[in-house]
Protein backbone atom coordinates (compact mmCIF):
# COMPACT_ATOMS: atom_id res chain seq x y z
CA UNK A 1 0.00 0.00 0.00
CA UNK A 2 2.90 2.39 0.65
CA UNK A 3 4.41 2.49 -2.72
CA UNK A 4 2.29 4.77 -4.16
CA UNK A 5 4.34 7.65 -3.06
CA UNK A 6 1.88 10.18 -4.00
CA UNK A 7 2.07 9.24 -7.89
CA UNK A 8 -1.36 10.36 -8.54
CA UNK A 9 -1.50 12.99 -5.74
CA UNK A 10 1.75 14.69 -7.14
CA UNK A 11 -0.06 15.92 -10.29
CA UNK A 12 -2.59 18.40 -8.78
CA UNK A 13 0.23 20.16 -7.12
CA UNK A 14 1.29 22.70 -9.34
CA UNK A 15 4.74 23.32 -9.97
CA UNK A 16 5.81 26.62 -8.01
CA UNK A 17 8.07 29.30 -9.88
CA UNK A 18 10.57 29.97 -6.72
CA UNK A 19 12.04 33.21 -8.21
CA UNK A 20 8.47 34.87 -8.91
CA UNK A 21 7.49 33.96 -5.10
CA UNK A 22 10.72 35.59 -4.03
CA UNK A 23 10.20 38.59 -6.33
CA UNK A 24 6.72 38.75 -4.99
CA UNK A 25 7.73 38.53 -1.67
CA UNK A 26 10.36 41.19 -2.27
CA UNK A 27 7.49 43.34 -3.98
CA UNK A 28 5.09 42.94 -0.96
CA UNK A 29 8.18 43.87 1.79
CA UNK A 30 10.00 41.54 3.56
CA UNK A 31 12.28 38.31 3.33
CA UNK A 32 11.30 35.69 1.89
CA UNK A 33 13.44 32.56 2.26
CA UNK A 34 12.77 28.80 0.33
CA UNK A 35 14.32 25.89 2.63
CA UNK A 36 14.16 22.51 1.68
CA UNK A 37 12.09 19.91 2.94
CA UNK A 38 12.47 16.33 2.85
CA UNK A 39 9.57 14.22 1.15
CA UNK A 40 7.26 17.51 0.78
CA UNK A 41 9.44 19.70 -2.02
CA UNK A 42 10.12 23.09 0.29
CA UNK A 43 9.63 25.22 2.95
CA UNK A 44 8.47 29.05 2.68
CA UNK A 45 9.87 30.89 5.48
CA UNK A 46 8.38 34.69 4.53
CA UNK A 47 9.40 37.61 6.93
CA UNK A 48 7.33 40.21 6.69
CA UNK A 49 9.23 43.76 7.26
CA UNK A 50 7.54 45.55 10.55
CA UNK A 51 5.07 48.19 9.07
CA UNK A 52 5.79 51.67 10.12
Amino acid sequence: ARQQRGSDHGRSIPKIDHDHLLMTAQKIGGRAEIKAAPGRGFWLVWHPSPIV
